[in-house]
């Protein structure tokens, strides 16, 4: 899924500048779902609950 300026200019504006730098390719998805787990498994008990009673389980 495109981010930033790519999907901006998919949906047909122009001159838009995110101001961030592109990062495509520069974590393997498994690095990213190490990262979502780590921020995941810093959130209390009581917010945990909460997500996963929202949200079903990834793999």
């Amino acid at each position: 899924m495109p981010g930033g300026a790519e999907l901006v200019k998919r949906l047909g504006a122009k001159g838009f500048d995110p101001g961030m730098p592109a990062f495509d390719d520069m974590l393997s998805d498994a690095e990213i779902w190490n990262i979502v787990t780590y921020i995941h498994d810093q959130w209390p008990e009581e917010i945990r609950a909460l997500q996963a009673s929202r949200n079903p389980p990834h793999e």
